[in-house]
């Protein structure tokens, strides 16, 4: 019994010198930045650009147009169908359900159905559709599965484009190889240069039809050279279509899983977000033959896992009325909806174009480029020399600092090689409430 309480105590007190050597000695901390993950140090350049961006919001009180954000609510029927799956008294709703990891499946037949119609095609809810937490969730989980870690996998992006693209290339240990859509070329790709950019190692092209960046809505003779080239090479196409039903007449949208041939090497991404200004409730999906579907699936299963099943149950409640995605009829909702944008694009231009900048009319989206190096002579940099040429970010700095108004310079949407394709133009978004336009116009010009 001594025996025994005094062993105890020699642990006791060994343990508590141990304790206090462990908090008296100095913390050693990692080398962060040695440590950190080659395939992400690119990375390290664009967080000061988003940071300094961020700033001009918050200490110039500058208008937040860079960015892509609606700042008004998602339409009534969305909001009321978010209300009743969040406060439903049914409890699984509350649950994840067994089907869970490929999506809820009253939400995968709702997209089968809607897709059935758009591609003129069968896909079933079980084989061909897998609901994902975001685009850039499926984006990541196409990739993992037909990325070998190797590093000589090459993937095809044409940009300018969300700079995530190239992160998740990297992070899955493949190569981003960029595919510019140059203004000189009206806003399309040199097809020469794109056909010296495919090769044994490409698995894949990716790219956002319409394009987020730019509001370029590719045409049908474009899709089939990209998809012509990816055949001829063996390569997958991965379309990001999130923004497939807001575009503008008289631009159509071709999608390339309804080109002869092209489904079976296609995975389409859409998402919620854009379509009904609700990327606060994400929840997006993939849809593509069942070869491809079960990889991802499998995938899945491993890294990743749907949206909420609340958020899923809102969103099926939605989507299985087809009758709101009919682009023909102009009483539908995205008709209405892409119309109330695109007088907001009209009031875009009109304004830009009198504030002294080339507007360029974007094809579908809520953001619009617009030339600034004519007001090159009006820009007084305090201490810069007279024949000192400033950068586009310069520009959007002095921008945020003297008017109040944030706009995104394209370049950021570039890589590295051809950010000077960018460096002429700024993004402006238009998806705000008129009285959010009204004054950045107001305080735009002032340029004049």
């Amino acid at each position: 019994m001594r025996a025994g309480f005094l062993l105890t105590l020699l642990l006791s007190s060994a343990i508590t010198k141990l304790s206090c050597d462990a908090y008296s000695r100095p913390t050693q901390l990692p080398n962060v930045k040695r440590r950190f993950s080659q395939r992400f140090v690119e990375l390290y350049d664009k967080i000061p650009q988003i940071k300094e961006y961020n700033r001009y919001i918050d200490n110039y009180g500058a208008i937040d147009l860079g960015r892509g954000r609606p700042d008004f609510l998602p339409p009534t029927f969305v909001q009321r169908a978010l209300i009743n799956a969040t406060s439903s008294l049914d409890a699984p709703i509350h649950q994840s359900s067994p089907s869970h990891l490929q999506g809820e499946k009253v939400l995968r037949v709702a997209l089968a159905e809607l897709y059935s119609e758009l591609l003129h095609r069968n896909l079933s809810a079980e084989r061909n559709v897998l609901v994902t937490s975001s685009a850039v969730d499926a984006l990541r989980l196409a990739l993992l599965a037909y990325s070998s870690s190797s590093g000589s996998d090459e993937w095809i992006v044409l940009e300018p484009c969300p700079a995530a693209y190239s992160r998740l290339i990297q992070s899955v240990g493949a190569v981003p190889v960029p595919l510019p859509l140059r203004p000189d070329h009206f806003w399309s790709f040199e097809p020469r240069e794109a056909a010296r950019l495919f090769g044994r190692r490409t698995r894949g092209v990716l790219l956002a039809n319409p394009s987020e960046a730019s509001g370029k809505v590719l045409t049908r003779r474009e899709l089939q050279f990209l998809a012509d080239l990816a055949s001829k090479w063996n390569a997958l196409m991965l379309l990001d279509e999130s923004l497939e039903f807001l575009v503008y007449r008289p631009a159509r949208h071709v999608r390339v899983a309804a080109i002869p041939r092209m489904f079976q090497r296609t995975i389409t991404i859409g998402s919620t977000g854009d379509t009904f200004a609700s990327s606060g409730w994400p929840c997006a999906w993939a849809y593509g033959p069942t070869r491809l579907l079960n990889d991802l699936k499998l995938i899945q299963l491993h890294v990743a896992s749907p949206p909420a099943t609340p958020i899923q149950i809102a969103m099926a409640s939605v989507i299985e009325h087809r009758r709101i995605f009919r682009a023909d009829d102009p009483t539908s909702y995205v008709s209405r909806y892409a119309h109330e944008l695109q007088q907001k694009r009209d009031f875009a231009v009109a304004l830009l174009t009198v504030a002294g900048m080339l507007p360029v009319e974007p094809q579908a989206g809520h953001c619009i480029l617009a030339n600034w190096t004519s007001l090159l002579e009006t820009i007084e940099l305090g201490d810069a020399d007279e024949d000192y040429r400033i950068t586009d970010w310069e520009f959007v700095r002095w921008l945020a600092q003297r008017l109040g108004v944030a706009l995104m310079p394209l370049s950021a949407f570039y890589s590295e090689k051809n950010q000077q394709i960018g460096r002429g133009f700024v993004r402006f978004c238009f998806a705000k409430k008129q009285k959010t336009l009204e004054e950045a116009a107001n305080r735009l010009l002032e340029l004049v």
